[in-house]
């Protein structure tokens, strides 16, 4: 027997509305290819999901991001 708080949790997720449908906004094309290395030490393997002509690596993520202490909204190009 299920438990009220499982039914619950159920019941919310079928009222929720799909405002997110997926693969309806097209991607930001500056970071389609972008690969942000965020190892540290000795685990950086390079291989082929981070490294090749497909992508553009970044090992330094405040490089492309700045912390610039915004407000979070996408900023106009």
């Amino acid at each position: 027997m299920k438990s009220r708080i499982k039914k619950s949790f159920e019941k919310a997720l079928y009222v929720i509305e799909n405002n997110f449908p997926t693969g309806k906004l097209p991607g930001i094309e500056r970071f389609a290819s972008m690969y942000v290395n965020t190892s540290q030490g000795e685990g950086d393997v390079n291989g082929p999901w981070n490294s090749g002509s497909e992508w553009d690596r970044v090992d330094d993520f405040e490089e492309v991001i700045p912390a610039d202490d915004g407000d979070g909204r996408q900023q106009s190009s």
